[in-house]
C-alpha cells in the first residue's frame, strides 16, 4: 500500500469515527443520559414517588361525630359538640351544640336537654341528625365522673384560658389565670360548664377547647398507641363506634397522629357543619 492509499484510509475511518461518536452522543442526550456523570463515575437518580410527595399518604374520609357529657341521670346536659373531621385535608369543624338547641322528636319541638332525659344515646344522636341533615357517623357520650376519668388519661388538655376566671356560683367554684396552660379532668369539666354560662361568646369558646382536645388526642405519641386509646374510650365511654370502625380508620388516624390536624375551624350553628 502506497503512502498516498495510507493516508486515504486514515481520514476515512476518521470521519467515520467522528460521525459514529457525534451520534451517539445526539442519541443518548435524547435520552437524557447524562455524560458527565457517567465519565466522572456518578449514578443520576431518579426520586421516588414518596420522595417527590409530602409523603404523607392519601387516606379519604369525611365523618362527623357527636360528643357530649351529661348528668347520670341524664337530666343536665353539660356541653355537647358536632366534630366534621376530613381527610386528606387534616381538617377538623367543631361547632358547640348548647342544651338549649331545638331538634325534632317525635312530631314536637324540643330542646335537645329534653330529648336527652326521654331517650337512650342512639335515639338522642338520630334526633340531633335529623333536625341537622348531618349525617351522624359515630357518638361518644359520657357522664361527669367518665369525663374527668378520661381527660386525665389522656394527660390532661392543654388550652388557652383568655381571660382570668374566679367564678363563683352553687355548685361551681372555679379560678384560672390567663394563658395556656393544661387542664386536668376536673378544672377542664369545671371550665366546660363555666363557659356554658356566657352565652354565645360562651359557646364560642367551648368550639375552641374542643380544638384543643382533638390537638391533644391526636399527637405523635399516640401514634403506635392507637388501639390502646381506643381500648380505653370503649371501657370509659359510651360510644356506638365499633372496632370494625376503628380499624377502617386507624391509617386516617395514624396520620392525624403523625401529622397533625393542618387547620381546625369552628362554625356556630350545626347546620354549618359540613
Amino acid at each position: 500500500m502506497n503512502e498516498e492509499t495510507k493516508k486515504f484510509f486514515i481520514v476515512f475511518f476518521a470521519c467515520v469515527f467522528t460521525v459514529l461518536a457525534i451520534s451517539s452522543l445526539a442519541i443518548l442526550k435524547k435520552y437524557d443520559f447524562d455524560v458527565k456523570r457517567a465519565i466522572s463515575g456518578e449514578a443520576k437518580t431518579e426520586p421516588t414517588t414518596e420522595t417527590a410527595s409530602s409523603g404523607i399518604p392519601e387516606v379519604y374520609a369525611d365523618k362527623t361525630y357527636f360528643f357530649w357529657c351529661a348528668s347520670e341521670s341524664r337530666d343536665n346536659l353539660y356541653f355537647a359538640w358536632l366534630v366534621n373531621i376530613k381527610m386528606p385535608e387534616r381538617r377538623a369543624t367543631v361547632c358547640t351544640v348548647p342544651p338549649e338547641t331545638l331538634v325534632n322528636y317525635n312530631g314536637t319541638v324540643s330542646s335537645i336537654e329534653n330529648v336527652l332525659s326521654k331517650t337512650g344515646d342512639a335515639e338522642f344522636a338520630a334526633a340531633v341528625e335529623s333536625t341537622f341533615g348531618s349525617e351522624i357517623d359515630g357518638y361518644i357520650s359520657s357522664d361527669e365522673t367518665d369525663f374527668r376519668t378520661m381527660i386525665n388519661y389522656l394527660g390532661g388538655a392543654e388550652i388557652t384560658v383568655p381571660e382570668q376566671v374566679e367564678y363563683r356560683n352553687e355548685g361551681l367554684t372555679l379560678i384560672l389565670v390567663k394563658g395556656k396552660q393544661t387542664l386536668k379532668g376536673d378544672s377542664l369539666f369545671k371550665y366546660l360548664c363555666y363557659l356554658d354560662t356566657l352565652g354565645a361568646r360562651g359557646n364560642a369558646s367551648q368550639a375552641l377547647v374542643m380544638g384543643d382536645i382533638l390537638k391533644g388526642v391526636f399527637k405523635p405519641s399516640r401514634a403506635s398507641k392507637t388501639d390502646s386509646v381506643f381500648a380505653k374510650i370503649s371501657n370509659t365511654l359510651n360510644t356506638d363506634i365499633t372496632i370494625v370502625d376503628f380499624s377502617s380508620a386507624e391509617k386516617a388516624i395514624k396520620i392525624l397522629c403523625e401529622n397533625g390536624f393542618e387547620a381546625i375551624s369552628t362554625v356556630d350553628l350545626p347546620s354549618k357543619i359540613e
